[in-house]
């Protein structure tokens, strides 16, 4: 058999030229969008990489998560340092999401504090930080922390999923007073790959790894709607989100790292929740979509696909455009105030305005 291998020298100069391509790509074409659609407002640095990304409800903070130290650092949105506080431990696989304007929950810090399944941190920058409480389950299930949580739109319900032996239970609390606000029923086998819950329409969509997508009401959690064999790989995790108006929900399927790409299939997928079906199909070639965000307006929606957001707007006649791709992003979140997007860079934030056009 023949082989052929190349030069040392050859190798070294493509390298050079690779790097070369590299930097000039990001520097010339990092933002490739419609110039009419988006608009620089500001853009700062936070003061460690971070992963995660939440806004407070009334649009003026930013809350991360920092990569190593397992802190929480909270920020304004003009770019002004807020706060910062230790939760210990050191899950890197955090979800993080705000309650109300002065309130967090967050995933246990520890994988060995079996008692809770999230926990509710008070922020308000005239006190202390505190944890203010923990969410607890019932007892057979108190063995395994969260491995999802959301905050429903108007923010009235929290969310947390836990699991035990490949069997998954959906917990509801009441986002105010962090009580069981649903007995827990309805068991799912498998692993949760993403959840979500919208109060405008009542429902709670859970999408397993590997399987199919549920829709469960939310004041019961009975099983509305089913979509079978919709993630269809075995480490396939996906994301869901709610549109505001409870009108669609937006679907990304496929591994959430790149690296795998050629394992799963990937895709966007646009639902309309009143007839149940998918209108809108969008090819990611392979490359898992790692989160969702909706404009407040519920007229642009954003998905991160590898290290690159996609934004899409509906037009009037219920058809979806592309509007662009915005590279090297970390994490992003529309703002619940206004048509703005926030896109984090491992430490650099950059403040994006939308045209109220549609």
């Amino acid at each position: 058999m023949m082989s052929f291998t190349f030069p040392v020298r050859f190798l070294s100069y493509w390298n050079v030229y690779e790097a070369a391509s590299n930097i000039i790509d990001r520097f010339f074409r990092q933002t490739k969008v419609n110039p009419m659609s988006l608009r620089v407002v500001n853009s700062f640095k936070i003061e460690a990489p971070c992963q995660a990304l939440a806004i407070s409800p009334d649009g003026a903070r930013l809350a991360f998560y920092q990569n190593f130290g397992s802190g929480i650092l909270v920020y304004k949105t003009d770019g002004a340092y807020d706060q910062y506080f230790k939760r210990g431990g050191t899950d890197a696989s955090l979800n993080i999401a705000f309650i109300s304007d002065e309130k967090i929950v967050t995933r246990p810090a520890s994988k060995h504090e079996f008692d809770s399944i999230g926990e509710i941190w008070n922020i308000n920058p005239r006190h202390p930080t505190q944890l203010l409480a923990s969410c607890s389950t019932n007892p057979e299930m108190a063995r395994r922390a969260a491995s999802k949580l959301a905050v429903s739109d108007l923010r009235k319900t929290l969310l947390l999923a836990s699991a035990r032996s490949n069997i998954c239970n959906i917990n509801v609390f009441d986002a105010e007073t962090f009580s069981v606000r649903t007995p827990t029923v309805n068991p799912l086998n498998g692993i949760v790959g993403s959840i979500a819950a919208s109060d405008t329409n009542g429902l709670i969509a859970v999408g397993m790894v590997g399987g199919d997508i549920y829709f469960l009401s939310i004041n019961n959690l009975d099983i509305v709607k089913i979509i079978e064999d919709f993630f269809t790989h075995e480490i396939s995790f996906g994301s869901l989100e709610f549109s505001p108006d409870g009108d669609h929900i937006c679907i990304g399927r496929g591994l959430s790292t790149s690296d795998l790409k050629s394992r799963a299939p990937g895709g966007l997928s646009l639902l309309n929740i009143r007839d149940g079906r998918i209108f809108f199909n969008y090819d990611t070639h392979g490359i898992g979509v790692k989160c969702i965000s909706w404009s407040f307006d519920s007229r642009y929606f954003a998905a991160l696909i590898s290290k690159s957001c996609h934004l899409f707007r509906i037009t009037d006649a219920g058809l979806v455009e592309k509007e662009g791709e915005i590279r090297d992003v970390t994490a992003m979140k529309f703002s619940t105030k206004g048509n703005t997007l926030f896109c984090l860079n491992t430490n650099t934030v950059v403040h994006y305005e939308l045209p109220a056009r549609i």
